[in-house]
């Protein structure tokens, strides 16, 4: 399974999140609806998010830092 994913951060200084949305895809490319999704950020919090019918997910107002997806 393959998942491409797309980190948005605030360019505003004062900004302190983003956002990560992304596609779940198998290896011939097609999308895979009800995969669930998990990262993992800086302080070891896991947030879980289920693609949808066109294996989209996304994560909204992630603190800045590295995450694990």
């Amino acid at each position: 399974i393959l998942c491409a994913a797309l980190f948005f951060a605030g360019t505003a200084a004062a900004q302190q999140a983003g956002s990560l949305r992304g596609v779940v895809q198998d290896e011939t490319g097609a999308v895979i609806g009800g995969a669930v999704v998990k990262v993992t950020g800086p302080t070891g919090k896991t947030l879980t998010a289920t693609s949808d019918d066109n294996g989209n997910f996304a994560f909204g107002t992630l603190d800045p830092g590295d995450y694990l997806l």
